[in-house]
């Protein structure tokens, strides 16, 4: 007698081919394919496609001579696509890399729009597109690695940074918890401490992620590190700190189920993506009623 030997059926509609949600059964990780889609949910939902446009004041020369209406549609086509191959599961290499592809080469062909948490959430989908096997993480490292080297170097040039005054005047106001420690060790006591607790924070990190026994250790101490200041007043710098968040999960990335297990909790990689896109939604929803 001869069996039939048949698929299983999806459970849930986490678990089919096509379904948005599903981060398992494709040429990523899990980890990193939950990553890029919750990195390119969150720049369509919080409307950082908006910034799509003609080139002005471009960095890259002869960029700004190109028929700007031909630029942007070309702009539009390409972010589409990529949205539309990365989350219906067809190429998500590819889907990544041209949502990535589309906001970097935006950036680069205008001054007045750039934005540093634009250029870092499409430079990881772009690392994200170019995944072909372990080597790949290391990239992702070298990435990591720069990010915080780049911002310890700035603020050691930076004098403000030394004396605390770029602390003081930073947008702490009604931040109750820093106006306590203030009122305790002193305004310039604490600008200070802070400015050098942060720039020793971020040396440490760009030694650790460099390294892969001590990579994990970095994206727990960077995840605890950039949650501060959304505790301290609620800063996110826009999409950086959730897309910075996402990222970490390259690093970690989780070993998924065969099938979507809520219960799993935090090792199944689709739990924090469906945790930004209930971010995300939430950030419509107040756009929508608050203005």
């Amino acid at each position: 007698m001869v069996l039939a030997l048949t698929a299983p059926r999806p459970t849930t509609v986490l678990d089919h081919r096509f379904s948005p949600l599903r981060v398992t059964g494709t040429s990523l990780p899990a980890g990193w394919l939950a990553t890029a889609k919750g990195i390119a949910f969150l720049l369509v939902a919080l409307d950082y496609h908006e910034y799509l446009g003609a080139p002005f004041l471009p960095f890259v020369p002869g960029i700004d001579r190109l028929p700007a209406g031909a630029w942007h549609a070309a702009l539009v086509i390409s972010l589409v696509t990529g949205l539309v191959l990365l989350f219906s599961n067809l190429a998500v290499r590819t889907g990544s890399l041209l949502v990535g592809g589309t906001f970097l080469a935006n950036l680069l062909a205008d001054r007045v729009d750039y934005l540093n948490s634009t250029v870092w959430a499409a430079i990881v989908l772009i690392l994200i597109g170019l995944h072909v096997d372990e080597r790949s993480r290391v990239t992702m490292r070298v990435q990591f690695g720069l990010l915080y080297t780049g911002a310890f170097v700035g603020k050691v040039l930076d004098t403000d940074w030394h004396d605390g005054t770029f602390v003081a005047d930073w947008r702490f106001d009604g931040a109750r918890i820093y106006d306590q420690v203030a009122a305790s060790v002193g305004e310039t006591t604490l600008a200070v401490g802070v400015s050098w607790i942060v720039m020793a924070v971020e040396a440490t990190l760009a030694v650790l992620f460099v390294r892969r026994r001590t990579a994990p250790t970095a994206a727990a101490i960077a995840a605890v590190f950039h949650t501060m200041p959304v505790l301290v007043n609620g800063l996110t710098f826009g999409i950086f700190y959730p897309a910075l968040a996402l990222s970490l999960i390259t690093l970690v990335d989780p070993v998924p189920a065969e099938r979507f297990d809520l219960r799993r909790g935090w090792r199944d990689p689709v739990v924090p993506l469906l945790l930004v896109i209930a971010y995300g939604s939430a950030r419509v929803a107040k756009h929508l009623v608050i203005g």
